[in-house]
């Protein structure tokens, strides 16, 4: 079952890079940042999965074949909690305020309040 996470980390390099290549995208540090949080979550994942199965296989008697699909089906609700949380989390970046950066935080010289 360990060959579960071996194949999960370079199917989701290749996934990522294949989407940058289709949307038009430069490999930059961002996408470098993303593709190490992906590589991360696949392989969380991917361990998650073969723990589930291993314990289904021991404690349903199942065998290896519906142990494996038994594992695919209930543990997935985390992985797409996994991924949407690390999703917005990137993305959050482009909501916060940039005040510091462009100096809008800085006293303007206005009415101060009354000592």
């Amino acid at each position: 079952m360990e060959e579960a996470i071996l194949t999960a980390l370079p199917l989701s390099v290749g996934g990522a890079l294949g989407c940058l290549l289709l949307g038009g995208h430069s490999f930059s540090m961002s996408a470098m940042i993303g593709i190490v949080m992906l590589m991360g979550i696949a392989a969380k994942n991917s361990i998650l999965l073969v723990e589930y199965a291993i314990t289904a296989r021991a404690d349903a008697a199942l065998s290896r074949a519906d142990a494996l699909i038994d594992a695919a089906r209930v543990p997935a609700i985390y992985g797409i909690v996994d991924a949407a949380s690390a999703g917005m989390a990137a993305g959050l970046r482009r909501f916060l305020p940039r005040g510091a950066a462009t100096g809008a935080c800085q006293d303007s010289g206005g009415v101060s309040a009354p000592e």
